[in-house]
């Protein structure tokens, strides 16, 4: 092989594999990291999944809670009108029949 085809073939070769480069005492230290920075990983997501759950359940008891009082005032609001309307019938009642008596 030419220099220049030993270049060429050594731009063509992937470099080696760091597990065929690395002793394996680093190997292996480089795996235990690996583990423990995805078993922190696991336990976070566990740990947010958990609060994310928790915030879900009061979220939904705040809603129900929302709604009932919305269904409250909206009955409330409707009584007060028909009494609104009762009252004005009343005293266009009255008034009408202060007009009669007035002619």
């Amino acid at each position: 092989m030419t220099e220049e085809s030993l270049k060429e073939h050594a731009l063509d070769t992937p470099p080696a594999p760091k597990i065929m480069t690395s002793p394996l005492p680093n190997i292996l230290d480089d795996m235990e990291t690996a583990i423990k920075f995805a078993f922190d990983s696991a336990k976070q997501a566990k740990d947010a999944a958990q609060i994310a759950g928790e915030a879900a359940k009061e979220a939904s008891s705040a809603s129900e809670k929302a709604e009932a009082i919305a269904i409250k005032a909206s009955k409330e609001a409707e009584d007060t009108m028909d009494s609104f309307k009762k009252a004005v019938a009343e005293e266009s009642e009255k008034a009408a029949e202060a007009s009669r008596e007035a002619r």
